[in-house]
């Protein structure tokens, strides 16, 4: 009797992973990738012909990357055949990027990149909070700093997220919001009146004006506007005027509370009419008839009138 030729395997085994192709007999490559985090394998193995002896398997330790191991069937009669097994083990991911980077409030200079790290926002000063969103590119990296509702302090504010990477490699994001301080401008940008002349003419510097009005005028409308879109501005409007000096004041108030107080004379002028509006007897009629530019008049009564009531 002849001592039997087979030398292939019948059955091969791996304990992670899926061997690529699938096992057949007759094909003696394979491969299969696992994690970092398989640090070995078992490779099993049975011969098709029980004469024939296999070697080569058992636990294998696994190094980051491509791992070779041969299995050697040795058929009765001698012949040997050696199936290959490549396990590929992989490294730690190290992908440390942002995938996604975002402000609500601010607009972000320049536009997210994930290679770019640093990047700046201004905001107005009524923009007291912001929000940072951030989303991490690797599927273990751990992300960690500032994201979420912020408050904004005045002036410059500085936030930072880092990513780590599964195999530690950390890379940081930086964002400067710039808050703008409250405005201090206390100038009037215009000052008017509906009656009369300013003087002098406005100046935002200068605090003191004067207007004179005739004696007919008995109301002015004092018109004001702040040079600053954040300046509040109060004593402008309808005023009703008194014979003589009417001193108005007109404040004109920062964003910051600061107060700037711009004062306002206007004097009516005292009436010149000294015409009589009505002249009137009592008794008699008022020769010739009464007309306020008329200064001379005469009455004839009879001598039983005694006495006459003169109104005027």
């Amino acid at each position: 009797r002849e001592a039997s030729s087979n030398n292939n395997l019948g059955t091969l085994t791996v304990s992670e992973g899926t061997l690529n192709p699938v096992f057949s007999s007759g094909t003696t490559a394979y491969t299969l990738n696992v994690g970092y985090g398989i640090t070995s394998i078992d490779i099993g193995g049975t011969t098709a012909d029980t004469t024939s002896l296999v070697t080569g398997t058992g636990t294998k330790t696994l190094n980051v990357g491509s791992n070779i191991y041969n299995i050697v069937v040795r058929s009765e009669n001698g012949n040997l055949k050696t199936y290959t097994v490549t396990v590929v083990r992989g490294a730690l991911e190290s992908n440390a990027d942002l995938s996604g980077l975002s402000v609500v409030g601010a607009t972000l200079s320049p536009a997210f990149n994930a290679n770019t790290v640093l990047y700046t926002a201004n905001t107005s000063n009524s923009v007291s909070s912001v929000e940072i969103s951030a989303v991490k590119a690797g599927t273990k990296a751990v992300m960690s700093g500032d994201t979420g509702v912020k408050t904004l302090s005045e002036g410059v504010n500085t936030y930072t997220i880092s990513v780590t990477a599964e195999n530690g490699i950390v890379k940081s994001y930086t964002i400067v919001i710039t808050r703008a301080y409250k405005d201090t401008n206390t100038n009037l940008n215009t000052l008017t009146v509906s009656q009369g002349t300013l003087s002098p003419a406005f100046d935002r510097n200068i605090l003191n004006y004067s207007v004179t009005v005739g004696n007919a005028v008995t109301g002015i409308t004092i018109g004001a506007t702040g040079e600053a879109s954040t300046t509040t501005v109060s004593g402008s409007g309808i005023k009703s005027l008194n014979v003589g000096a009417n001193v108005f004041e007109i404040k004109a108030v920062s964003q910051d509370g600061s107060v700037k107080a711009y004062t306002l004379v206007v004097t009516r002028e005292a009436s010149s009419n000294n015409n009589l509006g009505t002249l009137t007897v009592s008794e008699g009629t008022l020769s010739p008839v009464f007309s306020s530019g008329t200064t001379d008049y005469t009455v004839n009564v009879g001598y039983g009138i005694k006495s006459i009531d003169i109104g005027g």
